[in-house]
């Protein structure tokens, strides 16, 4: 078979797929869909490895037997253009590395952690000993964290905020417990209003749909407190893109660790603003390219779980994952 990766996140793990496959299939590697040379492959490749297939690439093949997800995401695999019946399977792994940015963003946002080192630098003390006007920092241990998802993401974070003593309360569809603990409550959808008053953290780890897009609006920003922080680690348009900036900027919410957002670049070497409103400008942020779950960890795990996938296809067994399939017709 012919495997194309497409992804610059696989340069450090050539060496593995191409020692597990390379001596029964050919192995081929493209850093972006518009690389020169792709387009050509497209028509006699058997498996592609993404995490974003548009769908002119997904018209031009031919003889697709799999598209894979190089992740949990498949919003930006477009399967309507690929071959009817062609499965799409997508990975896991990303929970704990996400979890690690999760509890970071909270204890940095919480003990102003960079403002605190922005002040110092200019040889102000933000020191209660030293000014009185400096309130004492409180701990994590007793706070409330939302959890907008209990899945991958939310239930590895959830087992961490525990350790801290913290109280966890998660959100699903059905308000059914995950079965892997951490939680200790789990509500439906129909109670987030209620529940987001009760936060001091709110962290958003669900996929995007639909229905989610735009979940968090002005109308729910205005009903966190004021001493409430928001961390996105899902997708950016769950959250209304202006709404968020001016509850920041208003300081209607004590601030935000975002690391998913609403632009992307498109050539790597061009500065990329990830937002058309200036969150740059805003001292309440932190900002993160979409890295949350960018460790040796998740990605070495999905390396397996992708070969695994193509020796299954390879000699005719059920696949994991498979979340979609392909809806062109011949």
């Amino acid at each position: 078979m012919k495997i194309l990766f497409i992804g610059h996140y696989w340069k450090d793990f050539q060496i593995t797929f191409r020692e597990k496959l390379a001596a029964c299939h050919e192995v081929l590697f493209f850093g972006r869909t518009r690389d020169p040379g792709l387009a050509e492959q497209l028509p006699t490749a058997h498996v592609i490895v993404s995490s974003s297939l548009p769908a002119d690439l997904g018209s031009a093949t031919r003889a697709l037997r799999l598209v894979h997800s190089a992740g949990a995401g498949v919003d930006k695999i477009d399967m309507s253009a690929v071959a009817e019946g062609v499965p799409l399977c997508c990975t896991f792994h990303h929970g704990p590395s996400i979890a690690e940015y999760v509890v970071m963003a909270m204890l940095a946002l919480h003990r102003e952690l960079f403002r605190m080192d922005r002040e110092l630098r200019a040889g102000r003390w933000l020191n209660p000993g030293t000014d009185p006007r400096v309130p004492f920092h409180s701990t994590l241990e007793g706070e409330t964290v939302l959890l907008l998802g209990t899945g991958e993401i939310g239930s590895h974070v959830a087992l961490r905020c525990r350790a801290f003593g913290m109280r966890v309360i998660g959100i699903n569809s059905s308000g059914q417990a995950p079965e892997r603990g951490g939680f200790d409550q789990v509500a439906p959808w129909a109670s987030l209003d209620e529940l987001l008053p009760r936060a001091r953290f709110v962290v958003l780890a669900l996929p995007l749909t639909e229905e989610t897009r735009g979940a968090i609006d002005a109308r729910r920003l205005g009903l966190m407190n004021a001493s409430s922080y928001l961390i996105n680690v899902a997708r950016g348009p769950l959250i209304e893109e202006a709404a968020l900036f001016e509850a920041l900027e208003n300081r209607r919410i004590a601030g935000a660790a975002i690391d998913v957002w609403y632009r992307y670049p498109k050539d790597p070497d061009e500065p990329a603003p990830p937002s058309a409103m200036p969150f740059q400008d805003l001292d309440n942020v932190i900002m993160t390219p979409h890295a949350a779950g960018n460790t040796t960890a998740t990605f070495g795990q999905r390396a397996g779980d992708i070969i695994d996938n193509i020796e299954r296809l390879d000699r005719g067994e059920p696949l994991r994952n498979v979340v979609g399939a392909g809806n062109r017709r011949s």
